[in-house]
C-alpha cells in the first residue's frame, strides 16, 4: 500500500500598510456624537462631516471634550489628530488650541460627555464610537 503525499495549501496573505490599519482603527474607535435638537436650534440642523467641522465659529460653546489628561477617549481624540496630520504634533496641537476656543467643557469621564450630549448640555462632542452606538441604544 503506497501513502499519498499530501499538497502543501496554497494560502494568500492579505497585506495592509500599517498606516492604512492605523486609519482603519481611528476611523472604527473615534467617532463624534450630536445632539439633534440642538443641532436644529443652534446650527440649523449642519452636521460636521469632518474633524476641522468643528474649528468653525458656530460650534463655540457648543462641544464637550472627554479630558484627555483624565480619560481614554481624550487621549485618543489627541493621537487620531496626531495621526491625520501625518504624525506631525505640531500642526495637530495648532488644531486642538483652535478646536479649544468652541469647547464648553472638558469632561471627566468619556461615558459622561455622551450622557451630557444625549441630554442636551452641549451639541456635540468626539468619542468612542461603541460607547455612543451603546448609549444610541
Amino acid at each position: 500500500m503506497s501513502r499519498r503525499k499530501s499538497q502543501p495549501r496554497k494560502t494568500t496573505r492579505r497585506r495592509t500598510s500599517s498606516s492604512a490599519a492605523r486609519a482603519s482603527s481611528t476611523i472604527r474607535w473615534a467617532s463624534s456624537i450630536s445632539n439633534t435638537s440642538r443641532l436644529a436650534k443652534d446650527l440649523g440642523g449642519k452636521k460636521p462631516a469632518t474633524w476641522d467641522d468643528l474649528l468653525d465659529p458656530a460650534w463655540k460653546q457648543k462641544l464637550i471634550l472627554p479630558d484627555p489628561i483624565k480619560t481614554g477617549g481624550g487621549y485618543i481624540f489627541i493621537a487620531t489628530q496626531i495621526f491625520r496630520f501625518n504624525r506631525d504634533e505640531a500642526k495637530a496641537m495648532d488644531y486642538m488650541k483652535k478646536l479649544h476656543a468652541n469647547i464648553l467643557s472638558y469632561g471627566p469621564t468619556s461615558p459622561g460627555v455622551i450622557t451630557s450630549v444625549s441630554n442636551g448640555e452641549a451639541a456635540g462632542a468626539p468619542n468612542w464610537s461603541h460607547d455612543i452606538l451603546t448609549e444610541k441604544a
